[in-house]
């Protein structure tokens, strides 16, 4: 009986000698969190370890090594159908890809975005239209599902077989039959109800329709988190016509429902040399999903010659774990610091790290006119109280905030200077920053100096401002509630 004892005594030290080496090597950047883990390993034998390697790793890095080998294994074995894309793509950016687009006014802040996102070229001659709600957004995706030629590429977060959900899926089955190539992807825990009820897989037979999900649990592949989760909304017709945004596909977004149902969003049609960036995009998230054979993706007809349609420069901006890591996290906080005389933010989930709140507060300090646009109540009560844990500071600090009455806002758009604009899928917190998949566009021009800058204006008319001392008239309790989920805000 001793020599067992001695035996798994010894055992538990080399589990735990093991694991503080894994501590020390992996997390040494994060030293609060590091001694934390240390004293748990020390504290519990066995326990310790186990709830660090369940835990404590972080596998936003792990999974981000993952991203990057696909992202490879598609250049590598996509054979000559990759060289032709990457030759294709080297002259497409050769050709748009110009930096004189950006004002002299702008030019440090375009260096410095230019720098920070290297494999994200901003292109010339692109059309951006917005689109408010499913009630203008399904229409005009429908009517390009149907006009289809070639291709049909669809990426979601949520797909719910209601009525909208139902007409789509109606439209891919349609333009699949008449031959044209379908791939829709959706995210399985934004999708789950869909995936579950078994609604998706009666479409999996149908001839030239391929779906996937994005998979959260898979064992084989060491999937095994609740976080990562695909939260892009992507849509590309012929490698022509590209959407993108934060509206899902379900009837919330139309005006179908009731005031206090309906879920208001933006959602943005694209034409031009930007939508090639948008195709690549679905394409190297579709190879991490489905591992589909490299050549047939990487095909030359995925990527025709695009003309100059308008005169706004887009940059897509990929955001996730792998060599995208916080590139939307960046954007933001570049346009941020180097705004010149105003910044208009419009979030549906305000929760900031401390890098972008002593940006929006040092922004205030210098003088800018900072505003910002949130819902009044969101869907989640959490963040709620966790967005209100930042008022007191930013108000105290001269920043302006505007809640929008029901129904719930879910657009997200940033606005610097109403003239430099960057829009999509991101949320402003820790979640979209770090943990998801997310997709924006980075916009100058036309569309962000009067169709963006018109639409937040509009949002702040139908707002009510919120004053400092009102603010601090608030019942009793809601302070408590604010420091409780503010100091949850690094998991929300």
């Amino acid at each position: 009986m001793t020599g067992y004892l001695f035996s798994a005594a010894g055992f538990s030290l080399l589990l735990s000698l093991l694991t503080i080496y894994h501590i020390l090597r992996y997390k040494h950047r994060e030293a609060a969190s590091a001694v934390l883990w240390i004293f748990v390993v020390f504290s519990f034998p066995f326990v310790g370890p186990l709830l660090y390697f369940l835990f404590g790793i972080n596998r936003v890095t792990v999974k981000g090594l993952y991203l990057e080998a696909a992202k490879r294994r598609l250049l590598d074995r996509g054979g000559t159908g990759a060289s032709q894309v990457l030759r294709k793509r080297a002259d497409h950016i050769g050709r748009f890809g110009i930096l004189p687009c950006w004002p002299p006014s702008h030019a440090r802040a375009a260096q410095a975005l230019d720098r920070q996102l290297e494999d994200m070229p901003v292109l010339m001659g692109n059309q951006i239209a917005l689109l408010r709600n499913g009630d203008e957004a399904y229409p005009a995706m429908l009517d390009a599902i149907l006009d289809a030629r070639s291709s049909i590429h669809l990426e979601t977060y949520i797909f719910r077989p209601d009525r909208i959900g139902r007409r789509v899926m109606e439209a891919l089955v349609a333009k699949a039959r008449s031959g044209v190539q379908v791939r829709f992807l959706y995210d399985r825990l934004g999708s789950s109800g869909a995936r579950l009820s078994g609604y998706l897989d009666v479409f999996r037979d149908v001839p030239n329709m391929q779906i996937g999900g994005h998979a959260l649990i898979h064992p084989l592949k060491r999937r095994l988190q609740i976080n990562l989760r695909n939260h892009r909304k992507l849509l590309v017709v012929d490698g022509r016509f590209g959407f993108l945004g934060g509206i899902n596909i379900h009837e919330e977004n139309t005006a179908s429902l009731t005031q206090e149902a309906q879920i208001l969003d933006y959602h943005f049609q694209v034409e031009g040399p930007v939508v090639s960036e948008l195709q690549y995009c679905f394409l190297q998230d579709w190879f991490y999903t489905t591992e589909e054979d490299p050549e047939s993706l990487l095909r030359d007809e995925f990527f025709p010659s695009l003309t100059p349609r308008a005169d706004n420069c887009a940059r897509v901006v990929r955001s996730g774990p792998g060599p995208d890591f916080e590139a939307i996290h960046r954007a933001f906080f570049t346009l941020v610091v180097m705004a010149q005389r105003s910044i208009k933010l419009m979030t549906p989930y305000f929760v900031p790290d401390a890098p972008l709140l002593t940006a929006l507060l040092n922004a205030a300090a210098r003088g800018l006119d900072v505003r910002l646009i949130l819902p009044q109540r969101t869907n989640h009560w959490y963040i709620h109280y966790a967005a209100r844990s930042f008022y007191a500071p930013l108000l105290e600090a001269g920043v302006r905030i505007f809640e929008t009455p029901p129904p719930f806002l879910h657009a997200k758009a940033l606005l610097v200077d109403n003239q430099w604009a960057l829009v999509g899928s991101a949320n402003f917190d820790i979640r979209s920053f770090r943990l998801n998949f997310e997709l924006n566009l980075e916009a100058l021009g036309p569309f962000a100096e009067q169709t963006l800058r018109s639409a937040l204006d509009e949002e702040m008319d139908r707002s009510r401002e919120m004053e400092l001392r009102a603010f601090e008239k608030r019942p009793h309790w809601e302070p408590l509630m604010e420091g409780l989920c503010g100091l949850a805000s690094p998991i929300l």
